[in-house]
């Protein structure tokens, strides 16, 4: 809750606009809704299975599709509540899309940030984006979590319906299918301080967390390899294994 309530704070702070999709108790709800009103603007989040993220991160880029039709905005993204240190970045990354130099971008994590993660946590992603570039050749920070899209990129997300299972895929899947189109994305570079909070809970429960993050590399890495064979940017057969 409460790096949800930091990042609505940082939102008012920043004049940046923010569209929040809810599933917390309603007491939660009231306090998001107290800090900036102005700002931002609060979505319920819709009935879907336990345990997939695309049903609710779609319902915002809904919203986000809404506001690109009627051309109040140049460029949106999508971030966790837990990366408000993120925000101070967001007209760098922001601005090449607004601009049409490219059609989305993702952080690039400088060496001083990643290492911020865990270790566990920090080789896990590392390892990810490494195969990530192997099967794509692209090289993007994917693993850092935060999209920036325009219009066109955003269709991508809307699009996905959950293929590989419509959990942590839902934001990756995407990414494959635009540079596939031949979209141009590209990763900017930021120094992203995560919150010792995080890093502490991480920690503490180092046997969940070791299987949440192999877990999700595994389920990562299978569906991107999918994804390659069926668009054809890696050959079907492939051996690109964790």
């Amino acid at each position: 809750m409460e790096a949800a309530l930091n990042l609505c704070r940082e939102c008012r702070r920043l004049g940046i606009r923010l569209i929040i999709v809810d599933g917390s108790p309603e007491a939660v709800k009231e306090s998001l809704a107290n800090i900036g009103r102005d700002h931002q603007e609060i979505i319920e989040e819709c009935e879907h299975p336990r345990g997939v993220f695309g049903p609710a991160r779609r319902q915002g880029f809904n919203r986000i599709k809404d506001l690109f039709d009627r051309e109040m905005i140049d460029a949106g993204g999508w971030i966790e509540p837990e990366k408000s240190d993120l925000l101070r970045f967001v007209s760098d990354l922001v601005q090449p899309i607004a601009e049409g130099e490219v059609n989305g971008t993702i952080p690039g994590r400088t060496e001083a940030s990643i290492r911020t993660l865990p270790p566990f946590q920090e080789q896990c992603e590392r390892t990810g984006n490494l195969a990530f570039e192997m099967m794509t050749r692209h090289k993007l920070d994917v693993w850092s979590g935060p999209r920036f899209f325009d219009k066109k990129f955003l269709h991508h997300f809307l699009e996905y319906k959950g293929t590989y299972g419509d959990k942590w895929d839902c934001i990756f899947i995407p990414v494959i299918r635009a540079l596939s189109a031949g979209y141009s994305l590209k990763s900017i570079p930021v120094l992203l301080q995560y919150p010792a909070s995080m890093v502490a809970e991480e920690e503490e429960n180092q046997e969940l967390r070791f299987d949440k993050r192999i877990t999700q590399l595994q389920n990562l890495v299978s569906a991107m390899r999918q994804e390659c064979e069926s668009n054809g940017m890696i050959p079907t057969g492939s051996t690109v294994t964790v």
